[in-house]
């Protein structure tokens, strides 16, 4: 990932510092680049939604060079691999260096893993409270029906003609053993085939989830960005007001 080309704009900005402003730290945040350096208010963010998989005592506050970059290196390791995100070292060497809006870029990254993994989690519990019987909709894909044992075949009489008739009447029985698919309404469709178009089906599912919550912080951005406009019209307003009152308090001269 590289966090230099990630687009950014004053709505974004404020998205994230709106953010972290809701997550309580133990540091009071001074300057976004130099507080987010060593990597242990990145931490405090991650444990604030998963306690359990960040360990604090491991990123320690420090002004040294070498000691933030192995703090980083091992929250990627340990962290934002199991948050499907990682760092690359360029982008390391540009947070510890305080790099301008390098930190914002990666945090932007951040909140999308951690809301999708969110929006996962709730909907398996929402899976979970639906009964069993709802839980499977069948989709109008080609169904396979294999019955394992054939259809009763009319009774016909045999001759005995010999050892010919003999070895033919073991094929053949051991031919009305073998399963039979049958294809009355369906196709026939080998596993192979069916178990990757299922694959395939599952990773459809997951872009579009992922699609999705792209989607839903597009709008946020968007929301915000209707409100600063509003304020900014209505502080236009105000301004325009006070300059006509200006104007009118001054004397006329003669």
């Amino acid at each position: 990932m590289d966090l230099l080309n990630q687009p950014l704009d004053e709505a974004v900005l404020e998205d994230v510092y709106s953010w972290i402003d809701q997550i309580p730290l133990s540091r009071a945040k001074k300057n976004f680049a130099r507080d987010f350096s060593d990597g242990g208010m990145a931490a405090e963010v991650i444990a604030h939604y998963f306690p359990r998989l960040v360990e604090l005592h491991n990123y320690p506050s420090t002004t040294s060079t070498k000691t933030k970059v192995e703090s980083w290196k091992t929250l990627n390791r340990k962290v934002l691999k199991n948050l499907n995100f990682q760092l690359s070292d360029e982008a390391i060497r540009d947070i510890v260096n305080c790099k301008p809006f390098v930190v914002e870029r990666m945090l932007l990254e951040l909140r999308q893993s951690i809301d999708l993994i969110l929006w996962e989690k709730k909907k398996q519990n929402t899976q979970k409270d639906v009964p069993e019987s709802d839980q499977y909709i069948p989709s109008p894909r080609t169904t396979v029906k294999i019955q394992k044992f054939p259809p009763k075949q009319p009774k016909t009489k045999v001759e005995d003609t010999g050892t010919q008739n003999a070895s033919s009447g073991a094929a053949a029985v051991q031919k009305s053993m073998k399963p039979v698919v049958s294809t009355t309404g369906s196709s026939v469709v080998p596993k192979w085939q069916y178990e990757n178009k299922e694959q395939e089906c599952n990773d459809k599912d997951q872009t579009i989830m992922f699609l999705q919550t792209k989607v839903y912080k597009l709008e946020q951005l968007l929301q915000l960005k209707d409100v600063r406009i509003d304020e900014l019209t209505q502080e236009n307003m105000q301004l325009k007001k006070q300059n006509k009152l200006k104007v009118k308090s001054k004397p006329r001269g003669f």
